[in-house]
């Protein structure tokens, strides 16, 4: 299992939380999903033999949200 936290900006109240956490939830591979609209984050724990990273952002990006590639690249280097 691996862990990531994705600084996602767009989330504005609890149903933006709702509507991303169901749409990573309906993914193979997705253990855990935690969005906080106050923090303006994800954190996903996942098996990255089933879905990789590049598809839990693409799945972010579909649900109209944006995360920060600076932020995003040195939590990935920390990992």
């Amino acid at each position: 299992m691996k862990n990531i936290t994705i600084p996602t900006k767009g989330m504005t109240c609890s149903a933006c939380e709702i509507i991303l956490k169901e749409a990573l939830e309906e993914k193979n591979g997705i253990t855990r999903v935690t969005v906080s609209a106050k923090d303006q984050t994800v954190k996903v724990e996942f098996d990255n033999s089933k879905i990789s990273q590049e598809d839990i952002k693409n799945t972010i990006k579909e649900e109209g949200f944006v995360f920060g590639l600076e932020v995003l690249f040195m939590l990935e280097q920390h990992n």
